[in-house]
């Protein structure tokens, strides 16, 4: 394997480097772009919104947590043909996480949009769910420390 730095040898046969020297135009042109890109990036962090990034503030990175609350979690419950529980990964649905949290509304009012859920599943494993269950985690945070508790709540539920 080769070592992470060069040679010390490798360095001192480098070719030095070329200077370049802009025109007057042309440092106006760079002075123009880094001003404008400089008052986009103060007027996005002032009146901004996650829609505007990368000149607007992106408030997922932007804030911290609070040091006592919960963290909660979409998880995927199926029941197979023997009556067999296990959690699913969002993926085997050909969904992420973030897109189930943010559909619980609509999976409380409509649990039957489970189905969809369940034939996603079958065609991506070949493996027949008799029911599938959507529930939220919810881990409570005391002091920053995730407590062992652990509770389940059923968001919906379908069963065939």
């Amino acid at each position: 394997m080769a070592p992470f730095l060069p040679a010390v040898a490798d360095l001192r046969n480098l070719a030095p480097v070329k200077t370049v020297v802009l025109t007057p135009s042309a440092r106006r042109r760079r002075a123009v772009a880094v001003t404008v890109a400089g008052l986009a990036l103060a007027a996005g962090s002032a009146w901004g919104s996650d829609d505007a990034f990368p000149f607007g503030p992106f408030h997922m990175f932007a804030t911290s947590g609070r040091p006592t609350g919960a963290v909660r979690v979409a998880t995927l419950v199926a029941t197979d043909e023997h009556g067999a529980e296990r959690e699913l990964d969002p993926a085997d649905v050909g969904l992420r996480r973030a897109e189930l949290e943010g559909h619980y509304r609509q999976f409380r009012q409509q649990p039957a949009l489970l189905a969809a859920l369940a034939s996603a599943y079958e065609r991506r494993h070949h493996e027949h769910l008799q029911a599938l269950r959507l529930e939220q985690t919810v881990r409570p945070v005391v002091n920053g420390r995730v407590q062992r508790r652990v509770e389940h709540q059923v968001v919906a539920t379908w069963e065939q």
